[in-house]
């Protein structure tokens, strides 16, 4: 019984090789010098290329006198490794305006974006592009003495040290720009009024100094030497009235 069994074995291995690998041409299709009832050309004659499709899980290969387009010149040690882009992350949100590492002191500056490397491109990928982009902004201050200091406080002798003006906030935080605007608002307006005062100082100082003159002589030769003579100077008059 034993050796019956070993005939069947022997039986159904010799035929599950011939099913495995049969022989070449007309076993096989043309050009295959070995090939699988399942797999198809296993093995090509000289002057054949081997071209290899996928169903599914399955292979099955073909000789074929020319090899096909795009596909010339893969065969090499890692032709296992998939052709891979490259691949770039977002771009980061723009920095600081500057200009000589200054934030202040120019009207102009530059300021950068930058994106990384996630996928490095492998067996002839896209390589990256650009990573870093400048573009040309506006500084927010023109002028270094409009900046405040690291504490965030305004400086001494500031109009901002008020307290009304510094509680004054504009959507959750203090807006020092708008508050020196204001400020400098105010020295304007100080320094008009100080003008006009001066103004009318000087007025008052004129009409003074010609009560006194009038007081000195009579009426009518006042007016006579005040009206008939207008630019002369207050050392002039003087003379006219002593003369007289």
């Amino acid at each position: 019984m034993a050796w019956k069994t070993a005939i069947v074995c022997l039986i159904l291995s010799h035929l599950f090789f011939i099913s495995a690998i049969i022989g070449s041409y007309p076993l096989c299709p043309l050009g295959c010098d070995s090939c699988s009832t399942s797999n198809g050309c296993v093995t090509c004659d000289a002057g054949y290329f081997l071209d290899i499709q996928r169903y599914g899980a399955r292979q099955l290969g073909r000789c074929v006198r020319v090899c096909p387009e795009g596909f010339y010149g893969l065969a090499k040690k890692d032709f296992g490794i998939c052709r891979m882009d490259c691949v770039l992350s977002e771009w980061s949100e723009w920095d600081v305006c500057k200009r000589n590492g200054q934030t202040c002191g120019y009207k102009y500056g530059t300021q950068t974006r930058k994106r990384y490397v996630l996928q490095v491109a492998t067996s002839g990928g896209e390589q990256c592009h650009l990573t870093d982009e400048t573009r040309r902004c506006r500084l927010l201050y023109r002028y270094c003495s409009d900046v405040i200091t690291n504490s965030s406080e305004p400086r001494k002798g500031s109009c901002l040290l008020n307290k009304k003006v510094r509680k004054r906030k504009r959507r959750g935080r203090t807006k020092w720009r708008h508050l020196r605007k204001r400020c400098r608002r105010r020295r304007r307006r100080k320094h008009k009024k100080k003008r006009r005062n001066d103004k009318v100082k000087a007025k008052e100082k004129s009409a003074r100094t010609k009560q006194d003159h009038r007081s000195t002589v009579s009426s009518k030769a006042f007016k006579k030497i005040y009206y008939d003579v207008p630019n002369l100077k207050t050392n002039q008059i003087d003379s006219l009235l002593t003369n007289r």
